[in-house]
């Protein structure tokens, strides 16, 4: 639409000037060395145009012919650009897809059509660690390395070089050095975290996590997806911490795992214990309580009966019961509360404590119960005996499993020995071994 207005106007000026030239006729004379020219004014003014018109064809004609040079070199350099970055692309596709002999022939022509290219250097690189020249790669990229527009590429393929040689300690100087650079290295910070977490540096793996979550590591936002882990690394250090002799600052860091888990035993025995040095047993045992409400463990009601314990069985069952009341149907509560009844020889309370248990495929604790039960109100050794072998083939007992693995462990710890996970280790039923009888109660024989 613009385009033809424009020719319109355009249009109308040539017309209307053609129109005026027609209604003032005139006529230029030219005297000049002898030569006289005559014509009219109309005449004239087209000859004018016509000559500028041709004065700009020809300047356009000699800037182009000018200019041609450059303009072949740079179509040219333009097309050597496009065809090496299609040749760089497929020698990376193939060093990825395990084409040596494709990338090696892709990597020479790119180096004749990008020399000195870093792209070209990269493939070069990941050329040779494809081929085992883990040398000439490591050369490759520690170059790469010496570029500041690049010292990421070339630290990631140094790493990945460390990494294919098992050289622990290369991967984590590497890692480190990218991850307190300042730059964006979320393939570095796994590897060094993992490593910190093999070598039991809990502090230097929180920092870690911290900084790849773009959060505090001692968040305590419920929503936090490292929640977990966090309060697991939080609990080690604080084991460690309390080891070396400093009682404050493993409470502290005792206290903030429990903010991230409130349910975490080991964090809750850990500040206990400290405050029972203090002779804080009040809130020692309110810890406990606590504690025994949300995960009952054994350890828990140990450590909550020796705050108040004088040897008197009958006075160790009160403090049981006191324990128990806000979670008494816990399988827990019921062995701890038969222990105790067992311990006062109240055979009754026992039984009434175990009978639950029994009828739910008991584990190994409440048959070697019964079994106490058994000898100790009736002397029945045979059933008693029926009951210790039934022991050994009952369903596991809750002891501390890994999630992820099914591995059972004598105690806590942040990482599972068996397959490396951190923050699933918890207490709960051990899995049932594949191919294990189905038990029978000598009750139900």
């Amino acid at each position: 639409m613009t385009r033809i207005l424009l020719f319109l106007l355009f249009t109308g000026l040539l017309v209307g000037s053609a129109v005026w030239l027609a209604n003032h006729p005139g006529a230029i004379a030219i005297e000049w060395v002898g030569w006289h020219l005559e014509t009219s004014a109309s005449l004239a003014l087209v000859a004018l145009l016509v000559l500028i018109a041709v004065i700009l064809i020809l300047n356009r004609v000699y800037g182009g012919v000018r200019h041609m040079p450059r303009f072949l070199g740079r179509t040219l350099h333009e097309r050597r650009l496009k065809r090496g970055g299609l040749l760089l692309g497929e020698g990376l596709a193939a060093v990825k897809g395990g084409d040596t002999a494709l990338a090696g022939k892709m990597l020479r022509e790119v180096e004749r059509l990008l020399p000195g290219a870093v792209g070209v250097q990269v493939l070069a690189a990941e050329t040779a660690a494809a081929t085992g020249d883990l040398e000439r790669a490591e050369e490759m990229f520690s170059a790469i390395k010496d570029n500041p527009k690049f010292r990421a590429c070339g630290r990631r393929g140094l790493l990945e070089l460390a990494q294919a040689r098992n050289d622990e300690d290369k991967v984590l100087a590497i890692a480190r050095d990218a991850v307190t650079s300042g730059i964006s290295a979320p393939w570095a910070t796994g590897p060094l975290f993992q490593i910190l977490v093999r070598r039991r540096q809990w502090e230097d793996a929180m920092n870690v996590l911290g900084r790849a979550h773009g959060r505090g590591g001692r968040s305590a936002r419920a929503d936090d997806p490292q929640r977990v882990v966090k309060a697991s690394l939080l609990c080690a250090q604080a084991r460690d911490v309390l080891a070396l002799g400093a009682p404050a600052q493993a409470q502290r860091l005792a206290q903030q795992a429990l903010l991230l888990e409130p349910g975490l035993i080991e964090a809750t025995l850990i500040s206990a214990r400290i405050l029972i040095t203090e002779n804080k047993h009040r809130k020692a045992a309110q810890m406990l309580a606590a504690q025994w409400k949300r995960v009952p463990h054994p350890e828990v009601a140990s450590l909550y009966l020796s705050l108040g314990d004088d040897g008197d069985p009958l006075k160790r069952l009160k403090r049981v019961e006191g324990l128990i009341e806000s979670n008494p149907e816990a399988p827990q509560s019921r062995v701890a509360l038969a222990q105790a009844a067992l311990a006062a020889k109240l055979w009754g309370q026992a039984r009434k404590a175990l009978d639950p248990l029994v009828r739910t495929r008991p584990s190994p604790v409440v048959c070697r119960l019964v079994a106490l039960l058994e000898e100790g109100e009736n002397r029945d050794l045979a059933l008693a005996n029926q009951w210790l072998m039934h022991a050994l083939t009952a369903e596991p007992a809750e002891a501390w499993t890994c999630e992820r693995c099914g591995a059972t462990h004598t105690r806590w710890d942040p990482v599972c020995s068996a397959c490396g996970a951190l923050g699933t280790i918890d207490w709960r039923r051990a899995r049932k071994l594949e191919g294990s009888p189905e038990p029978t109660t000598p009750a139900a024989e």
